[in-house]
């Protein structure tokens, strides 16, 4: 974005979007964003930066407890 210029953020958001493909914008309206406060900063809360948190939160992986406790009590000592 740097590269070409853009400073708008809902530009920024357009593009993020554009360029993640049809899919990742399905998922995105999907998605619960919140609107930006009218107070806001700019550079401190703006569309572009809630729709890329929400997809960080959406795809970043959860962890499964129980696994990683059935995983941990699996374990064994190794020879040696």
């Amino acid at each position: 974005m740097t590269a070409m210029n853009i400073t708008d953020n809902n530009r920024k958001k357009a593009l993020l979007l554009h360029l993640a493909l049809e899919s990742v914008y399905d998922v995105f309206q999907g998605l619960i964003v919140l609107d930006v406060a009218e107070d806001a900063g700019p550079a401190e809360d703006n569309v572009y930066l809630r729709a890329k948190h929400a997809l960080d939160a959406h795809f970043d992986p959860q962890r499964n407890t129980e696994f990683e406790v059935y995983h941990f009590r699996k374990t064994q000592q190794m020879q040696g």
